[in-house]
């Protein structure tokens, strides 16, 4: 049997390692248009790999079963029958093409080809000096490329359909990289003027590029690896972007008809990215999913340093979905994902010893358990933006020189201190939500308040994670 990986990516060598282990006497051709690839060389001779570099394919092949190579360096074609090709190819332009509308125009089509594409962003960059640039999106994609522009000291506008981005995350989340990115300098506009550079990122139609299915076929089964680019979380399936190299072992199953084991068909679907300086790391499922799927849910969140941990929890206490922003935020995503991947729920987090520095995990399980167990009742953000004061009390506990800096429009201040001393002029015919900076000294207070005031909340992450989310919105009152 011959098999071609087109690719020597991470996938496509994984692949590649894969067919090896499950077939030793199969032809196995790795080919691609570079001179050579990381970790070619040794997989090739661990392997017993056969590498042909410097070949470009030329779309569309002219035959079943075989595809034809041009050598970069002669211009020479050959012609490479196969049993089985795998796709893996996922950065040159020339399988790829570039939807140019100019000579300073560039795409960045999605986060799998991001790293690849920018690098020939960064050679134009260096060339030109240009001073500003439009980036034309509104995903994750966009507020990545935003944050490289940024941190190369180039004038950044973002030409986005909303206010916030990017907008294929939780909307709190997207909130506060969007103030991160405004707080830096971005400008975010419905329409933005011409520049030296423009980055588009919005999905673009890729001329040349087959799409092929995988068929019964032998003499041209073709596997295309965004075909197993999903993975099972909770029973709902989910895109896994960045798992190269499960992609790669899957497809490789798909080839030699093997069922793929179960130990790789599941992933905590682990995510993780990095805009000018502020981490972003994330697992499993996240709200727009997880509303999509009409799974039921419930999260709680604590701020940290720069930003803040989101846990997502069913009426069991399994983990749906986590989202750690700023500092160590990786640190939290992994305790996290180690539970996650073991089948742990929030209830085994609280029992586990650990250290100072995972605190904050533990602090946002205890608050999980405290919200199921209903000790403690939590407000939402998005309720805090539609509240009725007629009918709703927002207390403020934070001493009042906090308060009279900063607090949500409509609030009333009732420091933590004074707290026991006046609890008789609640009026208890009203709900009361109280909240402080982080949600520590509001979860103290609703403790102090429970069987005194019926109807009684906590706003869950405090001022600090509320601000960002409305920082449109109007709702906070700075004086």
């Amino acid at each position: 049997m011959k098999i071609i990986v087109y690719g020597a990516t991470s996938a496509g060598l994984a692949a590649a390692g894969r067919l090896r282990r499950l077939d030793e006497r199969a032809r196995i051709v790795v080919a691609d248009p570079r001179r050579t690839a990381p970790g070619l060389q040794r997989a090739c001779a661990v392997y017993n790999l056969i590498p042909r570099m410097y070949a470009d394919a030329v779309w569309p092949s002219a035959a079943p079963g075989m595809l034809p190579l041009a050598d970069e360096l002669t211009g020479a074609v050959v012609n490479e029958n196969y049993d089985a090709l795998i796709i893996a190819h996922n950065y040159d332009e020339s399988v790829f093409p570039l939807v140019c509308g100019g000579d300073n125009v560039f795409n960045l089509s999605d986060i799998s080809r991001f790293d690849a594409q920018w690098q020939c962003i960064l050679h134009r960059i260096a060339r030109d000096m240009p001073q500003t640039a439009v980036v034309c999106g509104d995903d994750m994609v966009a507020a990545m490329a935003a944050g490289r522009l940024l941190s190369k000291g180039i004038g950044v506008t973002i030409n986005a359909q909303t206010a916030v981005v990017p907008t294929d995350i939780d909307y709190d989340i997207a909130c506060h990289i969007t103030a991160h990115l405004v707080k830096n300098g971005v400008q975010i506009l419905e329409s933005a003027d011409t520049a030296d550079m423009t980055i588009n990122c919005r999905q673009i139609a890729l001329p040349g590029l087959p799409v092929y299915t995988a068929t019964d076929d032998a003499a041209a089964r073709k596997f295309p690896l965004d075909n197993v680019a999903k993975s099972i979380f909770n029973g709902l399936l989910v895109d896994v972007p960045n798992m190269a190299a499960q992609k790669g072992r899957a497809i490789a199953d798909a080839v030699m008809s093997r069922p793929h084991d179960a130990a790789h068909n599941t992933s905590i679907n682990l995510r993780q990215f990095e805009i000018f300086g502020k981490d972003i790391v994330m697992l499993g499922l996240d709200e727009n999913e997880l509303n999509h799927a009409q799974m039921p849910y419930i999260y709680t969140v604590v701020p940290t340093p720069g930003g803040f941990l989101k846990l997502i929890f069913n009426s069991k206490g399994d983990i749906l979905g986590f989202a750690a922003i700023g500092q160590d935020a990786s640190h939290y995503a992994n305790i996290v994902a180690v539970f996650a991947r073991l089948g742990r729920n929030i209830f085994d987090i609280t029992r586990i010893e650990m250290t100072d520095i995972a605190r904050p995990v533990q602090v946002l399980a205890k608050t999980a358990q405290n919200v199921l167990e209903k000790r403690l009742l939590t407000a939402y953000w998005d309720e805090i933006v539609n509240v009725d004061l007629e009918k709703t009390v927002l207390m403020d506990v934070r001493p009042p020189a906090l308060f009279h800096a900063k607090t949500i429009t409509g609030a009333i201040n009732m420091p933590l201190a004074t707290l026991r001393e006046n609890l008789d002029v609640f009026d208890t015919d009203k709900e009361i939500i109280v909240f402080c900076d982080s949600g520590e000294d509001s979860y103290l207070a609703a403790r102090i308040l429970s069987g005194k005031v019926p109807k009684l909340r906590h706003l869950g992450g405090g001022l600090d994670y509320f601000k960002h989310i409305v920082i449109f919105g109007g709702k906070i009152n700075e004086k």
